[in-house]
């Protein structure tokens, strides 16, 4: 049996809080859950407000802690990926997204990563595809070698509204 890759929740927010819960995961000792978050870097003169990833009874690790700041406090987003393999199980648990204070835009999505019969899943590397303020951003080439799986995210501060494109690869 091969790898299976479930979306397992998202939340969102706007308001001054300093958490998102995603409610409602279940997942299996062994496999990997994998959070992407997206915020405003709100921290102090535009650091990174994002603080850490809990359930309760797992350890969460950062993976590629992605920072544009144009110098001011929510003038430019972060993205943060972490990853946690399983040493617990989650049934009907909550996934919370921790942040500091006064950050009012965020998002974050859950993946669960379930490894087939006699696979370990691993986190092999992170890379920055791509920073700064442009409309269309260049994402450096990576090699990605057969049968892994790549999990990316973006965080994007404007008003614009965004369109994805129809590329299913």
């Amino acid at each position: 049996m091969a790898l299976t890759i479930t979306n397992l929740g998202t939340a969102v927010s706007v308001l001054d809080d300093q958490a998102l819960a995603i409610t409602g995961n279940t997942a299996s000792v062994g496999d990997m859950v994998v959070v992407v978050v997206a915020a405003a870097n709100s921290g102090s003169n535009g650091a990174s407000s994002i603080s850490s990833v809990t359930d309760g009874a797992n350890t969460y690790t950062s993976r590629a802690l992605i920072n544009y700041d144009p110098g001011a406090a929510s003038a430019g987003a972060t993205l943060d990926i972490f990853t946690s393999v399983l040493v617990s199980p989650l049934s009907n648990s909550t996934i919370t997204v921790n942040f500091s204070a006064n950050t009012i835009q965020k998002a974050a999505h859950v993946y669960r990563a379930a490894p087939g019969a006699g696979q370990v899943p691993t986190f092999r590397a992170a890379g920055v595809g791509a920073t700064g303020n442009t409309a269309t951003p260049t994402i450096t080439a990576t090699s990605v070698a057969n049968g892994d799986t790549i999990f990316g995210g973006l965080a994007n501060e404007t008003d614009d509204t965004i369109t994805g494109d129809t590329d299913t690869d």
